[in-house]
Order: structure tokens, then C-alpha cells, then sequence
């Protein structure tokens, strides 16, 4: 991707990025806009894409044509809804929650393990 990059030798450059949300399964998704966030300090932003072409969906699934403009929000309202909660550590396995850099601890899961670079 450019967009790290790019933040590497700036400083006050803002970055979007475009999804269609029909093609981008939300964990990956999630993911990749965490790294971002982290390698652009907080520089990052999300357009939210539902798709409008017939033959966006036909290419990108196995469909003929794209769903119904309210059935599309409201996937979006879901895929949008699971995003956060991925990135709040709302979703199963171990939540971790921030420690101060200063004690050379990054993150530590309720069961205590840190993480020490």
C-alpha cells in the first residue's frame, strides 16, 4: 500500500480510504485500518461504499446484480456495527487493554500475558 509510505515523510496529510463494503469480509478489513491507523498516527479515514454498478456485483460475487439500495444499508449498518466492536475487542477471545509505553508494556489481556517488544 502507498498510504504508509506516504506517512512515513509527512506530517500533516490526512489519508482516505474507499471500501466497497459487498467485497471486503470485516475482520481483514479491520485489520488492515488498524495497522493504518497505527503507522499514520491517527491520519486515516474511512469512505463507506455500498456499490450502485450491476456489474460491480456480478464481478465481485456470485451475482447477477446488486442487491436493493435499503438491503444494501443495512448491510452496511451490520458490516459497520461489526467493525467497531472488532476494533473495541467487543467480540470473543481475550480483550487487551492499553499500558503505559513508559513500563515498557504495550498491552496486557485479562489473564495478565503483556506484550514486550
Amino acid at each position: 500500500m502507498l498510504i504508509p509510505a506516504m506517512a512515513a515523510v509527512t506530517k500533516h496529510l490526512g489519508f482516505g480510504v474507499t471500501s466497497n463494503l459487498s467485497f471486503e469480509p470485516p475482520y481483514p478489513f479491520a485489520r488492515r485500518m488498524s495497522t493504518l491507523d497505527h503507522l499514520t498516527d491517527g491520519r486515516i479515514g474511512w469512505n463507506v461504499v455500498t456499490g450502485y454498478l450491476d456489474s460491480a456485483a456480478r464481478a465481485g460475487r456470485e451475482r447477477t446484480s446488486r442487491p436493493r439500495m435499503t438491503t444494501r444499508y443495512d448491510i452496511a449498518d451490520e458490516y459497520m456495527e461489526l467493525v467497531y466492536k472488532l476494533w473495541e475487542g467487543k467480540l470473543g477471545g481475550r480483550r487487551r487493554t492499553a499500558r503505559p509505553r513508559a513500563r515498557g508494556i504495550f498491552c496486557r489481556s485479562r489473564k495478565g500475558a503483556s506484550y514486550r517488544p
